[in-house]
């Protein structure tokens, strides 16, 4: 299985959305195979046994380190705001601060 792995960076990212109801996981399996053929058993074992161990495991909030998790919701609430803060008071240049994949940069 592979998902998207993020640096330390805080960017908006597809392969995991959270909202209020629901968190969707958007990650790719390679199902086994032998040739141009599909190892149904297989396949069947990882399909419906190891990802729902793992999304159990990874998504599951009471199966997460909270102390962790909230370290991390803090440090991005944190950027945030630094960064809404950077947008309306850029006193370092003359120029406005933008979002960019690199984090954040001179226009």
């Amino acid at each position: 299985m592979q998902i998207d792995a993020p640096g330390q960076e805080v960017l908006q990212r597809t392969s995991v959305l959270v909202d209020a109801a629901s968190v969707e996981l958007r990650a790719l399996v390679g199902l086994p195979g032998q040739g141009r053929t599909i190892l149904g058993q297989r396949a069947s074992q990882i399909l419906f046994d190891a990802l729902p161990k793992l999304v159990t495991e990874c998504l599951v909030y009471t199966a997460l380190n909270r102390d962790r998790l909230n370290k991390h919701i803090e440090c991005v609430e944190d950027q945030e705001w630094v960064r809404s803060q950077l947008a309306t008071k850029s006193t370092c240049s003359k120029f406005p601060i933008v979002e960019s994949k690199i984090g954040l940069s001179k226009i």
